[in-house]
């Protein structure tokens, strides 16, 4: 009768304490980020702005893809004589990253 008891007295316990912690993680704010997906375009599809950008900083490549992020953002592949790099542009076409072959490895 007393283990009874007892085990009683745990499980109104539990019952008591577990939707307090359930209703507290529901209100909880949920971040998700998403990854962002590339599409490639014409190159002619570019902002001026990163077309300016590309001709000025690197002149001596060419470009070999394009591509418009779902963010809106884009990433242009240029090549010069085996070496690759893949540049990252906001919107207003400012850089905001570059990556070389071996930074993604």
């Amino acid at each position: 009768m007393r283990k009874l008891m007892i085990l009683t007295s745990v499980a109104t316990l539990l019952g008591l304490t577990f939707p307090q912690v359930n209703a507290i993680n529901k209100h909880e704010p949920t971040t998700t980020q998403q990854e962002v997906q590339y599409q490639e375009i014409k190159t002619a599809d570019l902002p001026q702005a990163i077309t300016d950008k590309i001709a000025e900083e690197y002149n001596s490549y060419t470009v070999e893809k394009a591509f418009k992020g779902s963010d809106g953002n884009f990433k242009v592949n240029i090549e010069k004589t085996g070496s690759k790099l893949t540049l990252y542009f906001d919107k207003g076409g400012k850089q905001t990253k570059i990556e070389r072959p071996e930074d993604q490895m």
